[in-house]
């Protein structure tokens, strides 16, 4: 049989109906229409099309009902594909289900469903004991086991247990059943449909706790269910046969958006890395429906070994495709029904699944039945003598055959049944099914936190009761006596972190200390804050809770989820989508979706002491580096900054959403100890490490330079600011531009261009001479260079400066236009171009070099030549009394090294002070300039009377150039003397 495919279009989400998306999605019988935004169509037909986007009322009980003949729900949606299941599965059939889509088309909505709204699986998990009960006779049993993994980051983890091991489970090939098996995954026997919500509730719990932790959400991870299905039949001898189905359900990870990342070009072909799973699937079921190659990569991922039987294996298999119906998602769609169109060619092989003893039983007798058949024929009776020897002989052989697998059989039946009990055994369960039961009773009572996850399915799971007179708040711990009330894994949670206070029925929350991170209602906590119901609590960089306080719960009240609170923490820090325009709401919505992945990043790197860091930044396209282009849209890309030198390079979000799925691999890897010697850990220092950056340059500032002039012909000059990613400015530049010929020499004072339509058709030259520059911020002074881009018909740069924030370049270029067309005069007289300054990245120190001397005592580390004063001069505190923080005093004696120190330890103490010694040295030094330059000006104006504004000036002059910007000037009380004001006076300056 071939895969049956469905396909299912929602109805428009809360962004697309905001963005007022146009509808390009059409559904006919089973052919489904796809039209872009010209008006072109694609066809595709399917086994079903299921129109889910409008034509539906919502009744009382939030159950989402037809309003007409259109509209599947979901128990429409039951009828056909979660029947077929059941229908498979009865008769002995290996049978799969699984939803594909991008993230957020609705892949979760069809499998589970939300509240009332129940999707395939658990109505199919439902109906199929309900069947069962029917079905039970004296002559007839059944047995049914469950299992629930999740496949993230090509691990797989067992959701029925609430820890997991270190890499995962491993996946093995069982060559006897020609598929692969999860190794050690637990089974557990289940007797009612009750049994299998409570496993599910389990393991969505556990799931929740996990996805916290690491900050991954289900929309990047796989999820499968599976259950074994034994039908076990006595026939009129005693003897029993049995029929199995493995049901399995798959809940595949949401195809990456990729304009949602800035994911282009050569990117967005070969996939990121997030995709890499569903690209290897995508790989499978090409290679099957087109049936040419006799190798099928299954062994690509975890995912494809997993899924075998499913594709091109003994299983009846479905998939349901789920498509958004916007056209602002157009791509990603047509992409969705491209790869369900694929998947309606595959076909399976699936047999009857009856156990080897029963097999071998039956053919022995249809044998036989034949034997008889052929004795008997033409009237004639079987005669005694050496045929009946013959049958005799036979029968007994086979009884020997028979009864020797049987034993065999069993004794393996038994195994399976020990390992299955002991599974269930060591599960933990219990702890976790407790909590659940004790919190169903106490939601409507006692006041509580519940999380906020971007997954529906995920939301409002995990609740942490607040029924003591204090609750602290900290990081999870194996001792849960020793641990806080409410533990909490994840990022930047610190071992004490917060207290929640209660007084009768006011509930007051506190951060432990300033670097305990906590938010309410999207801002900082700076104080003691009272709890309100429905206040948003966020822990850390991705522990985000919702304060319910039952008695104070209204129907009024408005719903919160997490899309709500993560707008309002954007909100908090100064993108707001209210009153713009749409390119600026579709900037924000990227700025939404990048805030929580920076967050999480950023805590990695501070945990692991990466020494970099990274923020958003809206820049536009012609403060690129060399931007060839005319426009100037804006566009949200990455900043990532070296902390230790200041370094910073320049990303796009697809390159960022790469780097990210990388640093939580190996994050996950390195958590489970912890260990700060571990090589992973520290700045990066070559390209395996996701936080590596190549050495090169970065743009200081960019001025903008208007070319109205040149359209007429006209030469002009300035000196132009320069403005970094955050508009602040930089330093400037001074330049001229002057029209020329082909030799770089100028036309004359009288030249001028009536019309800019004179220049159509004729070659343009232009001599860009770059003068000086003069930078606000002496850590950019170690290596300079100035670069003029004339949209995409040239560029001038210049030399490298070294040592100075004020270069002289003095350098001229003549830049070429060949020919002058109608659109190059309509840029020359409303467009731009860019006048770049950039800096050389600098090198971190040598970590060998720069040691410690108190650690390179350690044996083996001690250099003859070193000597101990050289660091311990650098480290010392300054003399209250010293003329320069230069001043040398007395050399520290180093401590002795511990004899039982590895080499290891020492090797990563001696990178990790390295680094902090790294990092006085550059403010020392900064120190020292401001402390002489501020002694020297303290001295010009000593004991003379002063006007502040002057005084004040060169204050500033001097902060600008280190990089800073001061405080006001902080001016005495003056002394009145009658009614006379003095119009001088003293200045207290204070540093």
């Amino acid at each position: 049989d071939n895969v049956k495919v469905a396909v299912r279009v929602r109805p428009f989400n809360k962004r697309e109906a905001e963005r007022n998306a146009q509808l390009c999605i059409q559904m006919n019988g089973q052919q489904t229409i796809i039209c872009d935004n010209a008006g072109n169509e694609r066809k595709f037909t399917f086994d079903y099309s299921y129109w889910s986007h409008d034509g539906y009322k919502e009744a009382e009980n939030g159950q989402l009902v037809p309003n007409g003949s259109l509209y599947a729900d979901q128990q429409q949606v039951f009828n056909d594909l979660g029947n077929l299941v059941l229908e498979n599965a009865w008769a002995g059939f290996n049978t799969s289900l699984f939803a594909y889509g991008q993230t957020g088309s609705g892949k979760s909505y069809s499998m589970v469903g939300y509240g009332v709204n129940r999707g395939i699986v658990p109505i199919s998990c439902e109906e199929l004991f309900q069947r069962m009960e029917k079905a039970k006779s004296p002559n007839k049993r059944f047995k049914c086991t469950f299992s629930m993994l999740e496949i993230y980051n090509e691990q797989v983890r067992d959701l029925l247990v609430a820890k997991s091991c270190k890499g995962g489970l491993s996946v093995r090939e069982d060559t006897k059943q020609g598929r692969f098996v999860v190794k050690d995954l637990s089974t557990v026997q289940v007797q009612s449909y009750a049994d299998i919500e409570t496993q599910m509730d389990i393991g969505t719990h556990n799931r929740t706790v996990a996805s916290t932790k690491m900050n991954n959400t289900s929309s990047r991870a796989h999820t499968i269910i599976s259950i074994n299905f034994e039908q076990i039949t006595r026939d009129e001898k005693g003897q029993e046969m049995t029929k199995s189905s493995e049901i399995n359900l798959v809940d595949l990870a949401g195809s990456e958006r990729a304009s949602s990342t800035g994911a282009t070009g050569a990117r967005l072909k070969e996939g990121s890395n997030i995709n890499r799973s569903l690209s290897s699937l995508g790989n499978v079921i090409a290679a099957l429906a087109e049936g040419k190659s006799k190798h099928v990569p299954y062994r690509d991922s975890v995912l494809t070994k997993l899924l075998k039987n499913a594709l091109g294996g003994n299983s009846k298999t479905i998939m349901i495709a789920a498509l958004s119906p916007a056209s602002i998602n157009y791509d990603e769609t047509l992409s969705t029904l491209r790869y369900a169109d694929r998947a309606k060619q595959i076909t399976n092989k699936a047999v009857v699944n009856e156990s080897p003893t029963d097999k071998l039983i039956r053919e022995l007798k249809e044998q036989v039945e034949i034997l008889k058949n052929q004795l008997g024929s033409n009237g004639t009776s079987p005669t005694p003598g050496a045929d009946a020897v013959d049958i005799a002989k036979l029968r007994r052989e086979m009884e020997e055959e028979v009864r020797a697998e049987m034993e065999r059989l069993a004794k393996e039946m038994a195994f399976q049944e020990d390992k299955e009990t002991s599974n269930v055994s060591n599960s933990g369960q219990q702890d976790t099914l407790n909590a659940i039961e004790a919190s169903k009773s106490k939601l409507t009572t006692v006041p509580h936190l519940t999380n906020l996850n971007q997954d529906p399915s995920l939301d409002r799971v995990v609740k942490h009761f607040l029924e003591s007179d204090s609750s602290r708040v900290g990081k999870a711990v194996d001792d849960s006596a020793a641990g806080p009330e409410i533990p909490l894994g994840g990022l930047s949670i610190r071992k004490d972190h917060a207290t929640i206070q209660k007084e009768g029925n006011v509930f007051t929350l506190a951060a432990c200390s300033e670097i305990a991170e906590t938010k309410v209602n999207g801002k900082a906590l700076k104080d003691k804050h009272t709890l309100q119901h429905n206040d948003r609590v966020l822990f850390g960089s991705n522990n985000l809770f919702l304060f319910i306080n039952p008695s104070q719960a209204s129907e009024a009240d408005q719903h919160i989820d997490y899309d709500w609170a993560q707008a309002e923490l954007a909100k908090a820090s100064g993108f707001d989508l209210e009153g713009k325009d749409i390119e600026e709401q579709r900037r924000i919505e990227a700025v939404l979706e990048m805030l929580p992945m920076v967050a999480e990043v950023n805590a990695i790197a501070e945990e692991m002491t990466k020494g970099m860091h990274f923020e958003i930044a809206l820049v536009s396209s012609q403060q690129l580096i060399g931007a060839a282009t005319e426009t100037n849209d804006t566009v949200v890309m990455l900043r990532a900054i070296e902390t230790m030198t200041d370094n910073q390079w320049l990303i796009d979000r697809g390159e960022f959403v790469d780097r990210r799925y990388e640093i939580q691999a190996v994050y996950e890897t390195w958590s489970y100890t912890h260990d700060p010697t571990d090589s992973v850990c520290g700045p990066p220092s070559n390209e395996t490490d996701p936080f590596f950056f190549k050495r090169g340059e970065f743009v200081v500032g960019t001025a903008t330079v208007l070319l109205k002039f040149l359209a007429h012909g006209l030469e002009f000059d300035g000196e132009y600011e320069l403005m970094d990613y955050h508009a602040k400015q930089q330093g400037t530049v001074k330049a001229s531009f002057v029209p020329c010929d082909a030799d770089g020499q100028p036309f004359g004072e009288d030249h001028y261009v009536d019309d800019p339509v004179e220049l159509l058709g004729k070659p343009f030259y232009l001599k860009v001479t770059i003068e000086e520059a003069n930078i606000n911020s002496a850590r950019y002074s170690h290596g300079l260079k100035a670069i003029f881009q004339l949209g995409s018909f040239g560029r001038m740069e210049t030399e490298w400066k070294s040592n100075t924030t004020r270069p002289l370049f003095k350098q001229s270029q003549v830049l070429t236009m060949s020919t002058v067309q109608s659109s190059t005069v309509e840029w020359l007289e409303q467009g731009t171009a860019s006048l770049q300054l950039l800096c050389s990245h600098r090198d971190r120190p040598s970590p060998v070099s720069r040691a410690p001397s108190k650690l390179l005592d350690a044996p083996g580390l001690r250099s003859p030549a070193r000597s101990a004063t050289t660091t311990s001069t650098l480290l010392t505190t300054m003399p209250e009394n010293a003329p320069s923080p230069t001043s040398s005093p007395p050399p520290l004696d180093p401590p002795e090294p511990k004899p039982e120190l590895a080499a290891t330890e020492v090797q990563s103490q001696v990178a990790t002070l390295e680094h902090d010694l790294a990092a006085k040295e550059a403010a020392l030094h900064i120190l020292s300039g401001k402390h002489e330059k501020l002694r020297d000006a303290c001295k010009q104006w000593s004991g003379k009377v002063m006007d502040p504004a002057q005084f004040w000036n060169q204050v500033v002059a001097l902060a600008f150039e280190h990089g800073e910007t001061p405080a006001p000037p902080v001016y005495p009380p003056l002394e009145q003397q009658g009614d006379a004001v003095p119009t001088k006076t003293s200045i207290c300056v204070v540093m």
